[in-house]
């Protein structure tokens, strides 16, 4: 489902910036924001279901599919970041709390209810974690 979403935001993104011009205002509209996957997803509701299952993850995710998971997660929320609209969402979710959280857990020893292994080991999906972050 994870891999969808970044499908759409991936091909919506090509479509808005190689597909034809707009002849008028109003298909302007319809293609910049009723057919676009970004402006659908730069919403309270979709970020409020992606900081859930991002902390879900990183919390009781040990496993190397979980932590692809997690990282697949953290990419679909970072492709919806570059929408301006969104990061007012980000803020009032609580999203940009948690991932600066555990962008500098590790670091400053700042108590989670995350344990350290599931997203602050030497394992190549928890330091790809700390390049997306």
């Amino acid at each position: 489902c994870v891999e969808v979403l970044w499908n759409c935001l991936e091909h919506t993104q090509t479509t808005l910036e190689v597909g034809p011009s707009a002849l008028s205002r109003t298909q302007l509209i319809d293609r910049r924001r009723k057919c676009n996957a970004m402006y659908a997803l730069a919403a309270e509701r979709p970020l409020t279901i992606l900081k859930s299952l991002l902390e879900a993850l990183i919390v009781t995710g040990h496993r190397t599919k979980d932590k692809e998971l997690r990282n697949e997660v953290l990419i679909v929320a970072s492709l919806i970041a570059r929408h301006k609209k969104s990061h007012g969402f980000f803020r009032t979710t609580g999203l940009l709390e948690l991932l600066l959280t555990y962008a500098t857990a590790a670091e400053t020893d700042t108590p989670t209810p995350a344990d350290p292994h599931n997203f602050a080991s030497v394992l190549a999906p928890d330091l790809e974690l700390k390049r997306i972050l």
